[in-house]
C-alpha cells in the first residue's frame, strides 16, 4: 500500500524538486466543471448568475462557458447571452455576447484564457434575455470558483 501511495505521489515529488527554486509556487490544475439551471429573465429584463475566486497575480484562468435550452416562444429564438469576466477593480478582462441557436446541438461555446494582474476577487458573470429557462455549463479551471448570492 505504501509504495503504491508513494508511485502516485512520485510526479508530484519531481515537480516540487525541478520548481523548487526560491519563490516557486506550485499550483492546482484541477478543473471545476458547473452546470446550473438559470432562471427566465422577466419581459425586457435579464437573468444573472455570478461566481468569484481570488486569484493570485500571474495566474491563468481558462475554461469554455456555454448557455442552451429550449425554444417555445415565438420571437424568443434568437435571444443572446452573455459572458462576462472581471478582476478586482471590476475591469472586464474577458466578454462576449453569443447567440442562442434553437434546435441546434452545436451552440456555441465561448473559450476564454485571462491572466490575471493582480491578486484579488475575480468575477463571472453569465447574462441572458430569454423568458425561458435557460441552462449553464462552464468548465474552469483553476478550480474553486463559488457562486455569488447563493
Amino acid at each position: 500500500m505504501f509504495i503504491k501511495r508513494f508511485l502516485l505521489l512520485l510526479p508530484l515529488i519531481g515537480m516540487t524538486i525541478l520548481c523548487g527554486c526560491r519563490g516557486a509556487i506550485l499550483t492546482s490544475i484541477a478543473t471545476q466543471e458547473i452546470y446550473e439551471e438559470m432562471q427566465p429573465a422577466p419581459v425586457g429584463g435579464v437573468s444573472i448568475i455570478e461566481y468569484a475566486r481570488v486569484i493570485q497575480a500571474g495566474e491563468e484562468v481558462r475554461g469554455s462557458a456555454n448557455v442552451a435550452g429550449e425554444w417555445e416562444v415565438p420571437g424568443d429564438s434568437a435571444t443572446p447571452w452573455t459572458f462576462e469576466i472581471t478582476d478586482q477593480a471590476g475591469k472586464f478582462l474577458d466578454n462576449a455576447t453569443i447567440r442562442y441557436i434553437p434546435f441546434d446541438a452545436e451552440n456555441p461555446y465561448h473559450d476564454f484564457v485571462v491572466k490575471a494582474s493582480a491578486s484579488g476577487k475575480y468575477t463571472i458573470r453569465i447574462i441572458h434575455y430569454s423568458i425561458m429557462v435557460r441552462y449553464l455549463s462552464m468548465t474552469i479551471s483553476p478550480a474553486g470558483w463559488q457562486r455569488n448570492g447563493a
